[in-house]
Parts: structure tokens; C-alpha cells; sequence
């Protein structure tokens, strides 16, 4: 039996007790499981790993909004990038420098039906080669230049809130991490392809 009346009243149960809750899906960039917060009128989606970045938050009234894009953010950028790196790996670029190199994966990538923006700003000295704005996955393109300088470049892009995933598309394998910052990055090589 309850002690107060206000004991008696039926809660609002919090965010993270609805069934819409239970629906999020792990980290698409960690794995990790995603965790409600809430803070007044706000409502936040977090990663719990304390290692990863990735956030929703928005009013709490959009909440059913913020898992409807939590759940496809990533993975898209993860399948585009999957889909990118096969179509690169697979086909057969005939280039004597970077500039041919990058209008023949800009050909195969329309053809393909991937629009992506050339020369994306992300800041002024950041200007990725192939951005894909609904996802957030970059493509740089390297034949020549050191590892550690297209390193750092990979790492700057991935750094960038916008930037979800990077596909290095390069004629020699760079040493990099698989993710950076819970964020994928991957490689393809075109050496098959070099003239």
C-alpha cells in the first residue's frame, strides 16, 4: 500500500524505460552499447564506451527522431565505405598522376550512383577529395607523399565531427589504425592499376 498519494500517481516513465529505448542499436562506430541520458527539457544518446565520441541530443520531445538517426548513422558510412573499397580494389585504373587517378574513381563512383562533393571544405585546410555528405564518409586519394604525412591528413579528416569514416584509396599500403576515435578507416590500393 502506498505511504503519500504521490506514491499512488502513475510516473512518467523516463526515456530510457520506454520501449523506443530498448531499439537502439550499438555504436555504429564502437560496438559499444548506447546509453538515455536526460538533463531537464534534453535528451542525449551516448555511446557508453568512454573511448568514443558518438552523441545524439536534441529536445526531449525528439527523442523518437534521435533513435531513428542514431540507428542509421554509421553503418551506412561503414556499408558505403565496404561498397567503395571493393569497387576500387576491383577495378582497373589506368593514371599517370593523382588528378587522373581521382577522375576515373570520380567516374566509377557515378556510375555506381555514389554522389560524392570533390574537394569538400571541412575547414580551409582540410579539403577532402570525395566527401559523401548523407553519411559523412571521405575518400582521400595518395600516390605519391610520405606515410607519416598522409597519416596525420587521415587523422585530421577522422577527427572532424562530420566525418563518420575514411577510405584511404592509395597506390602503396600506408600504416594506419582500423578506427580512430571509434571511427572505421579503411584502404584500397590501385598498384595493379599504375602506369
Amino acid at each position: 500500500m502506498p505511504n503519500s498519494r504521490r506514491d499512488a500517481l502513475p510516473r512518467d516513465p523516463t526515456l530510457s524505460e520506454q520501449p523506443l529505448a530498448s531499439q537502439l542499436s550499438p555504436c555504429p562506430f564502437c560496438g559499444a552499447q548506447a546509453v538515455v541520458s536526460e538533463h531537464s527539457k534534453r535528451v542525449a544518446i551516448n555511446c557508453e564506451n568512454p573511448e568514443c565520441w558518438a552523441q545524439q541530443k536534441g529536445p526531449r520531445e525528439s527523442f523518437p527522431l534521435l533513435v531513428k538517426a542514431w540507428n542509421k548513422r554509421a553503418p551506412s558510412a561503414i556499408a558505403l565505405m565496404a561498397q567503395v573499397q571493393n569497387l576500387a580494389q576491383t577495378h582497373r585504373f589506368i593514371f599517370n598522376n593523382e588528378a587522373e587517378l581521382q577522375l576515373q574513381i570520380a567516374e566509377l563512383l557515378a556510375s555506381h550512383g555514389h554522389r560524392f562533393q570533390r574537394e569538400f571544405s571541412l575547414t580551409t585546410a582540410d579539403r577532402p577529395d570525395f566527401f559523401h555528405l548523407p553519411t559523412g564518409l571521405v575518400i582521400e586519394v595518395k600516390i605519391d607523399g610520405s606515410p607519416y604525412a598522409i597519416g596525420r591528413q587521415v587523422q585530421r579528416y577522422i577527427r572532424h565531427p562530420q566525418v563518420h569514416a575514411v577510405l584511404l584509396i592509395s597506390s602503396r599500403p600506408i600504416p594506419l589504425p582500423s578506427n580512430l576515435d571509434g571511427k572505421p578507416i579503411a584502404q584500397a590500393s590501385t598498384w595493379r592499376g599504375a602506369l
